[in-house]
This record gives structure tokens, sequence and C-alpha cells, in this order.
């Protein structure tokens, strides 16, 4: 029986494929594919880790998607959404799933100012510092306005590393269809907290803006 679409996984910074094995049970007996990667330089990858190598590892794997599955979801997880928003302005894809949305060249002021640190001076060099190092395609606020796919925005109130502040700025800035659902835990942790309701969610969007409910 055919797979009602391929989800690719493009993770977050920290971590190899190995943490995102746990989509497998959640999405596959709900009858979707996953397909995991990491990115150079990153588990059993060679080569060394760079923000340009990691663009151009998301876009490989989006296009071998389609060389499996004609539906391809992306699901972007933290230093994966901006490769998400980039991706999916440039392709035509099922749907994207955004969770833990990072806004790269202003992550240091936004977690600044969810710390409280009420410094303006210190938000802008922080800034100024960031920027330079980001590649275009880490834009997402450029990129998202071209996003016409359905839009799932998964992001933790308690999210201490990408501020909800900065999730909700892209979610503003995204163009219809498009969805923010909140929960609670660290991280790239809310599934952790609440596997039920997280899978729930997920499926019921998926299946909904697919129209591949049973």
């Amino acid at each position: 029986e055919a797979s009602k679409a391929l989800v690719v996984v493009i993770p977050g910074s920290d971590t190899n494929k190995g943490r995102y094995v746990r989509a497998l049970p959640l999405l596959v007996p709900n009858g979707y594919d996953v397909l995991l990667m990491d990115y150079q330089g990153f588990g059993a990858t060679p080569g060394e880790p760079s923000l340009e190598a990691c663009v151009r590892d998301a876009r490989a794997v989006a296009t071998y998607a389609f060389e499996r599955h004609s539906r391809v979801v992306l699901f972007g997880a933290s230093l994966g959404t901006p490769l998400v928003a980039r991706i999916a302005a440039e392709g035509d894809y099922a749907a994207c799933v955004f969770e833990g949305t990072l806004i790269l060249c202003e992550e240091p002021r936004l977690w600044l100012e969810n710390e409280g640190l009420d410094l303006l001076p210190v938000w802008r060099l922080a800034d100024l510092y960031v920027e330079p190092q980001a590649p275009d395609a880490f834009d997402i606020l450029a990129s998202i306005v071209a996003v016409e796919e359905p839009k799932l925005f998964m992001h933790s109130q308690e999210d201490e590393t990408t501020p909800i502040a900065g999730g909700r700025k892209v979610f503003q800035a995204a163009p219809e269809a498009k969805e923010f659902w909140t929960m609670r835990g660290e991280h790239g942790k809310m599934i952790d907290l609440d596997p039920e309701a997280y899978e729930a969610k997920l499926i019921g969007w998926l299946d909904s803006v697919l129209n591949t409910s049973d």
C-alpha cells in the first residue's frame, strides 16, 4: 500500500539524525514514510560542518525525496526551519512543518529579550555579529513570504533556545494557509512532554491539509 506522503526531516544543529528516529513510530504507523538526514560533519557523515554545507545538504535531500515519492512534506526543526522555508519557496511541496522556528540573524537579540535583558546596545552588537555569518538561505523572513504550501508552526511557550516571539514573527509574515500551535516543554522536546497531543496535532493536521484521512 502506498504511503500518504514522504516526510523529509531537516534537523537542527545540535545533534544527528538519531535524535529524530522517534519520528518513525509517530509517522510511519499513520501512513507516512520518513526520510532522515545528517548534515555534512554530523553523525557518521564525513566532512566539516558549516552553514553553507547545511544548505547544500538540505537541498540535495529534498530533491532526492521526489525520486521516492510524488508528495513530499518538509519538516524542519530549529536550524532546519529557515532551510525548509527557502527550499519550499523554490519548489512545489505538499506541506511544511516548522518546529522551534529560528530567525538566525536575530537569534541573539531574541534570546536576550526573552531573558529580560533590555539592553539595546547589546542587542545591536549581537545582531551585527551574527548577520554577516549567515548565508542568504537562512533569511527565513525573506523566504517565508513565498511559501504558498500549507504551513504548521509548532512552538513551545517555554522554548529557551528559539524564543516563541521569533516563531510568531515568522508566522505573521507567512501567507495563508498557516496555523500556529503551542505546547510546553524545552526546545525540541515538546513531543517528550505529551506524545499523544503532539501526535494528534501533527497527524491530524497533515491528514487534513493533504486530504488523506482514513
